[in-house]
Formats: structure tokens, C-alpha cells, sequence
């Protein structure tokens, strides 16, 4: 309810935003992306790579039983291979992670400019129509679709 007016205020601006959904959908699956990554690979990685890595022989118990059937099909059924696949979690989770904030600031820009370029053309085209018919009106008003007389 409260939400409305503010809504109001800014519906005939999404004229611009519609061509730059595509860009925009992108940057917000790969927010969601560095999102996981930053929210639950780390934290993960922390509670059950770091134990392998130091030899906490407590937590080593808690490791989860699809990471050790996922060592043992990939690299094989010893501590060896274990912390091969521990050290190279690391690497993964930030290259996932760092690969998801790249994209999701490249495609939000990306959406941006499409966005203001569309604007850019709008208010280029309302300064020519007031040029050709020397009618003088506010800009902003010619920007969201409303004549004033």
C-alpha cells in the first residue's frame, strides 16, 4: 500500500528498462551466484576443508558422506586424496565466486546503459520536436509521455 505511489511516481520509466531485461536477469542470476558462493562456500569450506587440511581428527567425522564418496569415486580411497581434493576446493569456491561478481557487475552495468541510452534517445528526440515546432514544455514531463499544453 505504501509502496504504490512511489511505484506510480516511476511506472512510465520502465518503458527504458524493458529492452535491458535480458542484461538485467543475467546480472541477477550471477549476484545470486556470488551470493551462494560468498554465503555457503565459504562457510562450508571453512567448517569442512579446513579440518581436513589441519587434521582435526574430531571434525574429520563430520565431514559430509557425499564429499567422501565424491573423493573416493574421483581420486581414489586414502588421506592422500582427501586433502588433494580439500586443497583443491579452495581454488574452485573462489573461482566460482570471483567468476559470479565479475558477470554480475558487467551484466547490471551493461543493463544500465541500455537503460540510459534509451533515455538519451528519448530526450534527444523530445529537444528535436521542440526545435522543428518551436513549442516550448518541461522535458521531463515530454520524457514520460504526459503533454503539457
Amino acid at each position: 500500500r505504501c509502496l504504490r505511489p512511489v511505484l506510480k511516481r516511476f511506472w512510465p520509466y520502465f518503458r527504458f528498462v524493458r529492452p535491458a531485461m535480458v542484461p538485467l536477469l543475467l546480472g541477477i542470476g550471477a549476484g545470486i551466484l556470488y551470493g551462494v558462493f560468498s554465503g555457503f562456500g565459504m562457510p562450508a569450506m571453512v567448517n569442512n576443508v579446513f579440518t581436513i587440511i589441519f587434521q582435526d581428527e574430531e571434525k574429520i567425522r563430520e565431514i559430509p558422506e557425499w564429499f567422501l564418496s565424491f573423493v573416493d569415486l574421483v581420486f581414489g580411497n586414502d588421506i592422500n586424496s582427501l586433502m588433494l581434493a580439500a586443497c583443491l576446493l579452495i581454488p574452485v569456491v573462489f573461482f566460482f565466486r570471483s567468476l559470479g561478481g565479475y558477470f554480475n557487475s558487467y551484466f547490471i552495468n551493461k543493463a544500465g546503459l541500455i537503460a540510459l541510452e534509451g533515455i538519451l534517445l528519448s530526450a534527444l528526440q523530445v529537444g528535436r520536436s521542440l526545435v522543428a515546432s518551436h513549442q516550448r514544455y518541461p522535458i521531463v514531463e515530454a520524457l514520460r509521455g504526459d503533454r503539457v499544453c
